[in-house]
């Protein structure tokens, strides 16, 4: 990833015409490419922020935005914001404070921008039908709530080894845990596979650099769920849910993002929920 100089990076939106360049995750280190956390910042700021002007820009991973956040904590830069996936940064006290570095509520954007609430938003816009009965799908969706139950406990396992510099879920593909079955579609959590990989994980740490387990028990599975997995864990239940209703469709990552990410901006704006009181907060304390 090309780094640019401090100056470079505060002057950059003088030469975009923008308030402020805002770096986010994704591209792969390759110049101006594309990302979803650039649509998903991008559509909030526009919604929230009309009076600013701001560039988004996706800047590799979570090292070198941090990088960038640190850079802002000390002055080094200016004119510019950061975006971070929150994880479990809070938790483990390493959250960079600064009304310039904005975070997510959940573990990543796709735990908040996929977030139960807007399932049935997902359903109706993916049949492009008005008047569906969705109870035929509440099958899938206890299906979720049991397999996101499940699941705590390996949260707080991934959450134990981040706390040693380690971690669980980001080193498994998402399709080695959540599946579909072939006989009836319905949506599946490998736990077998979970736990091999967990086992192999918590071996590759010395026993003396091996800290306890933490005192804190995370119970919430849709907050704090690794991003890419629990993204994938609802497209499966989704595809369930339409199989319920009549319908054999795949979900792209594209569709699910096209119809969700506007449908998020507006649950921002109406919702109490504290998800949707963190996004005002952060966007509202951006500097005019």
């Amino acid at each position: 990833m090309f780094i640019r100089t401090d100056s470079g990076i505060s002057n950059r939106s003088l030469f975009t015409g923008s308030d402020y360049t805002l770096y986010v995750e994704g591209g792969g280190g390759v110049a101006n490419a594309g990302s979803s956390d650039v649509i998903f910042w991008g559509d909030l700021l526009k919604e929230r922020r009309k009076d600013l002007k701001v560039a988004v820009v996706a800047f590799g991973g979570k090292p070198e935005l941090e990088a960038i956040a640190d850079k802002i904590l000390s002055g080094e830069i200016s004119n510019t914001l950061v975006a971070l996936d929150a994880d479990f940064d809070e938790m483990l006290e390493e959250r960079r404070e600064s009304n310039f570095i904005l975070y997510t509520y959940g573990y990543s954007w796709e735990n908040d921008a996929f977030c139960i609430d807007l399932l049935d938003t997902l359903l109706f816009r993916t049949l492009k039908i008005d008047n569906v009965q969705l109870a035929a799908a509440e099958p899938a969706r206890q299906r979720l709530k049991t397999h996101l139950s499940d699941l705590v406990p390996w949260i707080n396992a991934d959450f134990w080894l981040r706390s040693m510099n380690s971690s669980l879920f980001p080193r498994i593909a998402p399709g080695r845990v959540v599946g579909t079955s072939a006989i009836t579609s319905e949506a599946t959590i490998n736990r077998r596979e979970i736990w091999k990989i967990f086992k192999s994980t918590l071996k590759e740490i010395p026993l003396e650099q091996r800290k306890p387990r933490p005192g804190v028990w995370i119970l919430s599975a849709a907050s704090l769920l690794h991003g890419h997995l629990y993204k994938h864990l609802i497209r499966a239940t989704l595809v369930d849910a339409l199989r319920l209703l009549g319908r054999k469709t795949q979900l792209s990552d594209d569709l699910m993002e096209h119809i969700t990410f506007p449908a998020f901006c507006r649950l921002v704006a109406e919702s109490n929920h504290p998800r949707c009181q963190h996004y005002r907060s952060i966007l509202e304390k951006i500097p005019a």
